[in-house]
């Protein structure tokens, strides 16, 4: 089968898709057929809004042939979804929307239109109508699994864990091994306090043959998940192993650092908990966890300074009035450390998974 412009988009973006759509290239019947023998539209034009590496050179290719006037509205259609995909890559998304909107019009019964203009509104935090459109896409082929994985993406953004697995499942039935759809589930079940079904899923992740092409930070932020989840259940050991592995492959992971702290918080090394709050927060400022452990460990360290010397004796009078009993104590009671009040969170404005205090 021939390669789609849809299909490389897919491939480069976060949420890859199964492809049943048709593509210009095999379109040699009917109106197309017809055209091309007019002379009205070129193969050349076919080939290059269909697959070629260059988004601008597709861009004016798909323009030429959706401008042409002698195509049906199924292959308008596909010039436009192609179009779109190429405005996609370059970062031109109200542009790449734009065009789905017309495609979808025109040929509202192909569910790959209706999965890539929610791509986009999912790229937009335009979350509840990415939903709509990938319902609308199972509602044309319900086992779709382009559909499955990007509602279930969309879900967890909203922060609907259980909404986000019953997809996410969903699409791992027909793509069992696949490694974006078992770390998605793996967020999924981390967001829904679900920690031993998370920690299988990223373990899974991490043995899969896909871990050998991540990039070291990327490997460092599942270790650093699997640590959180261990870190939940009490097994501080394993949590500490990952996290120092995830250190030692990205020593600049914001995420790995705000999670060390929070297991030396818990182990009870305040200080070094302390530093690494502070570095986490010099590479990412606005990182909740690192800035609420910082605040914990500077209001212990206050609460255990000894008091200064006191004073020399007054002389003898009428006794002082009693004082109020102090009510500042730590953040972190006894018999309950920090980890219990954060959870794991994806958050659609930093575009990763986050630690934030967890929902009452």
């Amino acid at each position: 089968m021939v390669v789609t412009r849809c299909e490389v988009a897919q491939r480069k973006t976060a949420i890859p898709a199964t492809v049943i759509g048709a593509a210009l290239v095999m379109l040699a019947s009917g109106s197309a057929q017809e055209a091309i023998a007019r002379g009205r539209v070129s193969q050349g034009d076919i080939a290059q809004c269909a697959d070629s590496p260059k988004a601008e050179a597709a861009v004016a290719a798909c323009t030429r042939l959706y401008e042409d006037g002698g195509l049906d509205n199924r292959n308008k259609a596909i010039a436009l979804g192609n179009r779109g995909a190429a405005y996609k890559l370059m970062g031109r998304y109200d542009e790449a929307l734009a065009d789905l909107d017309i495609a979808v019009k025109l040929d509202a019964s192909n569910p790959q239109y209706w999965c890539q203009r929610a791509d986009l509104r999912v790229k937009k935090q335009q979350f509840a109508e990415a939903i709509a459109d990938y319902s609308a896409a199972l509602d044309k082929v319900p086992n779709y699994t382009w559909a499955f994985r990007g509602r279930g993406q969309a879900y967890l953004s909203q922060g609907n864990a259980k909404l986000a697995l019953a997809d996410l499942n969903e699409a791992l039935r027909a793509k069992p091994d696949d490694f974006n759809l078992t770390h998605l589930r793996g967020r999924a079940n981390s967001q829904a306090q679900n920690y031993d079904a998370a920690i299988v899923d990223f373990t899974q992740t991490l043995n899969s043959k896909a871990a050998a092409n991540l990039l070291p930070s990327e490997r460092a932020i599942i270790l650093s998940q699997r640590g959180f989840a261990r870190l939940k259940l009490g097994r501080t050991a394993d949590a500490k192993a990952d996290v120092d592995e995830a250190l030692r492959i990205a020593p600049k992971s914001a995420f790995s650092l705000a999670v060390s702290g929070l297991i030396e918080e818990e182990l009870g090394h305040k200080a070094d908990a302390a530093s690494l709050y502070a570095r986490a927060i010099a590479l990412e400022p606005d990182l909740e966890s690192a800035r609420r452990g910082l605040e914990r460990t500077k209001q212990t360290e206050a609460a255990a300074t000894p008091p200064p010397p006191a004073p020399a004796a007054a002389p003898p009078g009428p006794p002082p009035a009693a004082k109020a009993e102090a009510t500042s104590k730590p953040i972190a009671e006894a018999g309950k450390g920090p980890a219990a009040e954060l959870c794991a969170r994806y958050i659609p404005g930093v575009g990763k998974t986050v630690l934030v205090a967890c929902a009452k």
